[in-house]
């Protein structure tokens, strides 16, 4: 486990570009794969029911955020109790900081250093008012208070995370940057996540199907270089930002099946939303 740390902190900038393209490429892959036959998965649904052909659009996400949702919270639990007994995965998570800490570079802690403001809670909270300004200029009440929702309730929730684990940030001699408060799970990535999250969704809700999947590319590269800088500075442990992430999909998968059903309801009433 050390060894592999190690040559990863070594080669860490190129890991992290290798593991961001080769999941890119997943990503087109498995949207082109369902471009492909997405009227065999409708009619697969169908034999579920038939307020499911009908309804196919808000079913999917139904589905989709359920699986999400439990899925993430199923992992947090898993990556959450590795930290409350620490074994395998905090040695690895040590190692790591250590080998990152020794092979960082100059150039690498401008660039990550620069990234990792995209996370900031200022910057959140300012793309927070701005969204806020630009829905209630339009007039869409229904995804101002979601957005809203959805920003608030996940700063609220990683506050709580926070104050149940109490985990220390990693120490060094030598720090590269510093940060205050505790660790898991972190701020910075629960936060992209959330934030730039809801944003893709609005954009996509704004600009329809077919940007949407170079949208949703755009938006999870940055969330994935919020958590990367976090973990290259050493403010976290790569624990801290998966737990992040996690606990930041869950809530995201939450805010969109409920925005989704809300939206679908106001359509039906004949309101705006």
């Amino acid at each position: 486990m050390d060894a592999v740390a190690q040559w990863i902190g070594e080669h860490a900038v190129a890991v992290f570009l290798a593991a961001l393209a080769a999941l890119l490429a997943v990503w087109f892959g498995l949207w082109r794969l369902f471009e492909r036959y997405e009227d065999h998965w409708w009619q697969a649904l169908a034999f579920v029911g038939r307020h499911i052909a009908a309804y196919r659009y808000l079913s999917l996400h139904l589905l989709a955020g359920l699986a999400v949702c439990f899925g993430a919270v199923f992992a947090f639990g898993s990556v959450a109790e590795e930290i409350l007994e620490p074994e395998d995965w905090d040695a690895f998570d040590r190692a790591l900081a250590v080998a990152l800490n020794r092979h960082a570079t100059p150039l690498g802690v401008d660039v990550l250093g620069a990234i990792t403001l995209l996370g900031d809670k200022w910057l959140i909270a300012a793309i927070a008012v701005a969204g806020g300004l630009g829905l209630a200029l339009r007039r869409r009440r229904l995804l101002l208070a979601g957005w809203w929702a959805a920003l608030a309730g996940g700063a609220l929730l990683n506050l709580a995370l926070k104050a149940a684990f109490q985990r220390a940030r990693p120490e060094f001699e030598t720090p590269l940057a510093t940060a205050l408060g505790w660790s898991f799970p972190s701020g910075h990535a629960m936060g992209a996540m959330v934030a730039y999250g809801m944003l893709t969704y609005l954009l996509v809700l704004r600009f329809g199907r077919a940007p949407a999947p170079f949208i949703v590319a755009a938006g999870s590269a940055l969330v994935l270089a919020v958590g990367f800088s976090r973990i290259y500075l050493g403010v976290h442990y790569f624990s801290d930002v998966v737990g992040g992430y996690l606990s930041g999909i869950a809530w995201l998968a939450v805010c969109v099946s409920a925005m989704e059903i809300a939206r679908r309801h106001a359509r039906r009433n004949g309101r705006d939303n």
